[in-house]
């Protein structure tokens, strides 16, 4: 009789698997505001976009000085800020300030936004400062 025979040892050899990192279409939105030593004539701010993603370096635009302290706003639209606006703060010193916002313009594109705070303002009153590039579909999202 015959010995029945051993199955045939077979490697099974897993493939390996190495995932890329992938970069989440999630755009976090903020503002910092660098120090600025002061000058003779008062405060000033330094604004910047602070723009990052799970998965990819954090992005720093600088959107400029301005005279005065910083303040973010929350009611935006009741300020007079177009009706679109992510984030935006106003600069303000003495008599003199700035307001500016951080609005989607489409797709691809942020638009910085800026105006000169008078009585009567306006979200027509804005004028562009700065277009920031963003990929294709991202969800944009703002961090307070």
């Amino acid at each position: 009789m015959r010995e029945p025979a051993e199955p045939a040892e077979t490697a099974t050899v897993q493939p390996s698997v190495t995932k890329a990192s992938a970069v989440s279409d999630e755009l976090f939105l903020g503002l910092i505001f660098p120090y600025a030593p002061p000058k003779p004539s008062g405060p000033v701010t330094q604004a910047a976009l602070l723009m990052t993603r799970q998965g990819a370096p954090i992005e720093q635009v600088t959107l400029g000085t301005f005279d005065g302290r910083a303040t973010v706003l929350d009611s935006l639209v009741e300020r007079g800020f177009p009706d679109s606006t992510l984030l935006g703060f106003r600069a303000f010193h003495l008599t003199t300030g700035t307001d500016v916002a951080v609005l989607r313009a489409n797709d691809t594109t942020l638009h910085v936004l800026s105006r000169p705070i008078r009585d009567t303002t306006s979200a027509a009153d804005f004028t562009l400062l700065k277009k920031v590039s963003i990929a294709a579909h991202t969800h944009v999202r703002v961090v307070r």
